[in-house]
Order: C-alpha cells, then sequence, then structure tokens
C-alpha cells in the first residue's frame, strides 16, 4: 500500500497465482466487521460496501490486472512502483495501472573468469567458446540477483536468467536491436515483434529442468560476434 493507504501495490507474483485479494479500508477494520470470516465471506467483489465506517475492495489478481497495457507514463525510477501494478482501493470501478515493463534490463553484471585469447584479425576459437558455456552453472550458483547481463571478452557477451522459485517457472525471451545493442529481458510475446532478434525459452524447458532435479532452474544466451566456423574433412 501507499504511504496514504488508496493504493495498492502488486506483482507478477500475484497474478500468476490468481489471488482474492480483500482490501480493508476505513476505520475499525477487521475481518469479523466486515463479515470476512466463515461461510459469511461475500464473493470477490471488487465493489462491495459494508455498512458502517470499514469498506472491502475484493480483487482477482488475474482477472483485474493481466489484460492491461503497461503505462509508459508510470515514474520507472521510484522503486515502490517499479515493475509493479497499481489498484486504488477507493474507486468504485475496477483499476488496474500497469508499471511493469515488460521489457527489461538485467539487474546486474558478471565478469567471467573464463580468459578469452584471440589474436588479432583472428577469430575465436570455439574451444574457448565451450570454456565460457561450461561455467555457466558456477556463475547460477554465485548470483544474488534473477538475472545478470555477462562480460566474457571482445566479441563475447550474454545474459542469464535464473528462477530461485521451481514452481514459478515460465517461459522466458531474449532479444536485442542489433550486434552492438544490450540484450533485454521480454516478458511478453506481444513485444517481441519490436526486435528483429530473439531466443524464447520455453516454460516446458524449464519444467524439464525441474524434473531432473536442478535445483535453481535457468536460461543463459551467449552473442559470439567472432565465432570461427567448424571445418570438416
Amino acid at each position: 500500500m501507499d504511504k496514504n493507504g488508496t493504493q495498492l501495490y502488486i506483482s507478477m507474483w500475484h497474478i500468476k497465482k490468481k489471488l482474492d485479494l480483500y482490501v480493508l479500508y476505513g476505520e475499525n477494520c477487521n475481518a469479523m466487521a466486515c463479515k470476512l470470516t466463515g461461510s459469511t465471506k461475500p464473493s470477490c467483489v471488487f465493489n462491495h460496501t459494508v455498512d458502517g465506517s470499514c469498506q472491502v475492495r475484493c480483487l482477482h489478481t488475474e482477472t483485474m490486472c493481466e489484460s492491461s497495457a503497461y503505462d509508459e507514463n508510470c515514474p520507472g525510477r521510484d522503486p515502490q512502483v517499479k515493475n509493479k501494478y497499481i489498484v486504488n482501493i477507493t474507486e468504485k470501478e475496477k483499476n488496474c495501472r500497469n508499471c511493469d515493463n515488460p521489457v527489461k534490463q538485467p539487474e546486474t553484471t558478471i565478469t567471467t573468469d573464463v580468459q578469452i585469447q584471440v589474436e588479432e584479425g583472428e577469430k575465436l576459437d570455439p574451444v574457448q567458446a565451450v570454456k565460457v558455456i561450461n561455467q555457466v552453472a558456477d556463475l547460477v550458483a554465485s548470483m544474488n540477483d534473477s538475472s545478470a547481463s555477462l562480460s566474457v571478452g571482445d566479441g563475447v557477451t550474454g545474459i542469464l536468467v535464473r528462477e530461485p522459485q521451481p514452481e514459478d517457472v515460465d517461459e522466458v525471451s531474449f532479444a536485442y536491436l542489433s550486434p552492438n545493442e544490450s540484450i533485454n529481458i521480454i516478458e511478453s510475446r506481444d513485444d517481441l515483434g519490436l526486435f528483429p532478434r530473439s531466443v524464447t525459452v520455453s516454460k516446458e524447458a524449464f519444467e524439464k529442468a525441474v524434473r531432473l532435479n536442478v535445483s535453481v532452474p535457468y536460461a543463459a544466451l551467449f552473442r559470439f560476434t567472432n565465432l570461427a566456423s567448424v571445418m570438416k574433412f
């Protein structure tokens, strides 16, 4: 809630959980006074008024905010609002302001320990590329944030997203405008059309990792702009 007690902040986590949230406001409010206990609990209706000084608003998180479009006028630098959905509980009609930008930058940057050696005018040996990829699991284990951009060396960049709560896994997409642009995390397929280059990791792939007892499911994408081709004879 905001400091005035009129705006409720929820996240995508609440929407995915499909919760019925009952919000009480006014004076002398409690579950019993608002008839929210036992079999007397009312159905989840947003415009629900209780006689007296205590008011109730109920919102089903999925239907309230799932279809709301991102509002570009949201104050993106405000940490209380960033990546949140805002519901004004004093309104009589359903309302949801979407401040959850579906195009996100990684939360942090990790510089890997792998040494990339490329002679001037030459291209990266695929053997060295494999060494970079093999380090991903160790990077995931050392991360505190849920996403990170990966700095490896000249011509080698990447991005890593992990899901510490296996029950919350969902598909994730990565996209960028050009080889020199940073890689973005895309949370909605509707926004993939903004980018000429994209890769999507399906929810089923994450679920398969969970079934294989991977402690922290993750997805990583590396971009090699100077990789040598493998010659076959």
